[in-house]
């Protein structure tokens, strides 16, 4: 789902939750995450907003887990969403979103597209017990072992698999 197709589809969800100060921020492209959630957040409280960012792709939670400190009882059903996405969970690690017990979840998450696993294996510290799964992703896929050859050192015992794997990819 690109910008566009996100931006219909916030303004939708916030007209039907009766926010429209909330869909004129969206409507103003210029308006990032930040100033959507703000917006909505003063507009209609969590309850309402977690909904409606529930009803949307797994990015939105991610953004959500960053951009609002207290999530209450919504946190671990909106780090469940994020880990429904490799892309989706990746921006929730990499922005150090607070998500409580669910960080394995979304590690083990990002593992589902080599791309993704290999940008976990380069900016996320803790991999917890990841570390085996992710490099297992990137040796299937020749561009991103060629990104992690390069990029990451330590590849165990998947050197041999990611170094293969790359050699298969065009320069």
């Amino acid at each position: 789902m690109d910008q566009g197709q996100q931006r219909s589809l916030g303004i939708e969800i916030a007209e039907r939750a009766q926010a429209g100060k909330t869909a004129g921020v969206i409507k103003a492209n210029k308006n990032c995450f930040e100033d959507i959630l703000k917006t909505a957040l003063a507009e209609i409280g969590l309850d309402a907003v977690v909904s409606g960012i529930l009803q949307g792709p797994p990015r939105w939670a991610a953004e959500t887990l960053r951009y609002i400190g207290y999530l209450g009882p919504h946190r671990d059903a909106l780090a469940t969403r994020a880990a429904a996405d490799p892309e989706a969970a990746f921006y929730a690690l990499y922005y150090g979103a607070d998500v409580g017990s669910h960080r394995d979840e979304l590690v083990a998450a990002t593992a589902g597209d080599p791309a993704w696993a290999h940008m976990t294996l380069r900016e996320v510290a803790d991999l917890g017990n990841h570390r085996e799964s992710l490099l297992a992703a990137v040796a299937k896929d020749p561009s991103s072992a060629r990104f992690t050859l390069e990029q990451v050192p330590d590849l165990g015992g998947h050197y041999e698999a990611i170094a293969a794997a790359a050699g298969r990819s065009a320069p």
